[in-house]
């Protein structure tokens, strides 16, 4: 959860900031807290859930609504905190995507589509910047599932000049999120990888490229079948998506036949190797 304090997000009132945009601000802030568990004053490392006291789910689904309406609004003014609100509505409403409660968890996603579609014409740059934060927390499923998931559907918004960049910090990340043995991760990422590989994937050099294949045909020999479906799809992803996918298809097939006609080769080794009739 997040580990800023609230009580450090200071809204100074100025000529410019009216009551309006002090008072949607201040609702944001308070519903925030409502999201975030509240610990005893003497809390310990390892605490019960019983001493971990939660507001109740219909409270919850009201501060999600109430924190998406306070943004859309603040977004059409020029609050001077609105940046940090931002990066705080969405690290919450992402959070709240693993809630216990179902209820919860659809009014965060609900709540995050709403924001998304409302707000990506003017702050795309900001929202791929949280959604990059959180897929780099790699914490639970569901939570890394929604990141990526609108990652995915942001990614032709991502300009050429930052491409690079992207590459170089979120290759490390998509590594570590393939490796994760989740059928829910590992199906999201059969539908992402092929969007994200076709803005982002002619800006990988051969290195990179080799790298992140290597361990994608490691996973291709895995036991679960869900695995073995991902790596699969991403492997055909980044041949077809990158600079010279002749020379990369024709280094994957032969990786492929290695894998089947080894002596030893699992049976799994043989249906990984031939993912597609």
């Amino acid at each position: 959860m997040n580990t800023l304090k609230l009580s450090t997000l200071i809204i100074s009132p100025s000529p410019r900031q009216d009551h309006e945009m002090a008072t949607y601000a201040d609702r944001l802030l308070k519903s925030i807290e409502v999201l975030q568990p509240t610990l005893p004053l003497d809390s310990s490392t390892n605490l019960s859930p019983d001493e971990i006291k939660e507001a109740t789910p219909q409270s919850r689904v009201a501060a999600v609504k109430v924190i998406v309406h306070s943004l859309s609004h603040l977004s059409t003014t020029q609050f001077p905190d609105y940046n940090d609100l931002l990066s705080l509505t969405f690290e919450n409403l992402l959070a709240s995507c693993n809630d216990k409660e179902a209820d919860v968890r659809v009014a965060a996603d609900e709540g995050l589509n709403h924001l998304i579609n409302e707000l990506y014409g003017s702050d795309s740059s900001r929202i791929q910047v949280e959604l990059f934060k959180e897929i780099k927390r790699n914490a639970s499923p569901r939570r890394v599932k929604a990141a990526i998931v609108r990652f995915a559907e942001l990614a032709y918004l991502i300009k050429p000049q930052k491409c690079r960049a992207y590459v170089m910090n979120l290759l490390p990340l998509l590594t570590a999120v393939c490796n994760r043995e989740d059928e829910g991760i590992q199906e999201s990422l059969i539908a992402t990888m092929p969007k994200i590989v076709s803005v982002l994937g002619p800006f990988f050099s051969e290195s990179e490229l080799h790298n992140f294949l290597k361990n994608l045909f490691e996973i291709l020999v895995s036991k679960l079948s869900s695995s073995r479906r991902m790596a699969a799809e991403c492997i055909t992803s980044l041949c077809h998506s990158c600079l010279k996918p002749g020379i990369f298809y024709s280094i994957s097939l032969e990786k492929m036949l290695v894998l089947t006609i080894t002596q030893d080769a699992s049976p799994h080794a043989l249906i990984g190797g031939f993912p597609r009739p």
